[in-house]
């Protein structure tokens, strides 16, 4: 096995980590903030259908784009919208921010189906 494998195996890792974490963290901010156990499940399921609606448009765009192209746009942008969800939660918690933990949310969960 070369180098690259090693490599993309170990971004894989990380990401797949990096996801359950701040899964973890915004599903706990949620039930700290709303005291809802119901809300703050409704983190897994916008990632849930975030991932299958990824699954469905992914051939499209394996078709017109190189596949290295896209999992580096893919993983700056999924950079960019995790440092905006930290930037997010340190704020105060109001509807607005809980709207915006779930946008964020399912675009990450959206964009992640792409590094897979």
């Amino acid at each position: 096995m070369t180098q690259r494998f090693y490599l993309l195996a170990a971004s894989q890792v990380t990401a797949n980590v990096g996801f359950v974490l701040y899964t973890m963290a915004v599903t706990s901010y949620i039930k700290e903030n709303t005291g809802s156990t119901a809300l703050a499940s409704m983190i897994t399921m916008t990632s849930l259908l975030a991932r299958l609606l990824s699954g469905l448009s992914v051939p499209l765009l394996a078709d017109t784009y190189k596949p290295i192209h896209i999992m580096r746009s893919v993983q700056v942008m999924q950079i960019g919208m995790l440092v905006g969800l930290y930037v997010l939660l340190t704020g105060e918690f109001t509807v607005t921010v809980l709207t915006m933990c779930f946008i964020i949310v399912g675009i990450i969960s959206l964009m992640g189906y792409f590094l897979k």
